[in-house]
């Protein structure tokens, strides 16, 4: 079975409204300053997505790889 699992779809949509709507806006100024400021990076580890493959019982969701 090469669909995405239910969990995988929930993942990859979480990502994909987060980056349009919050990284799109500003991947130019990303790109020019060479890395990612924190703020970025807390609302990233606020909705999940820095844990994503870390196990639950260490903070992440323990998710699969993809």
């Amino acid at each position: 079975d090469f669909n995405f699992s239910q969990e995988q779809d929930m993942v990859r949509k979480t990502v994909r409204e987060y980056a349009e709507a919050e990284l799109a806006p500003i991947v130019e100024d990303l790109d020019r300053w060479g890395h990612i400021p924190p703020e970025v990076l807390q609302e990233l580890a606020s909705i999940g997505l820095l844990g994503v493959t870390t196990e639950s019982q260490f903070g992440g969701i323990d998710a699969d790889p993809v």
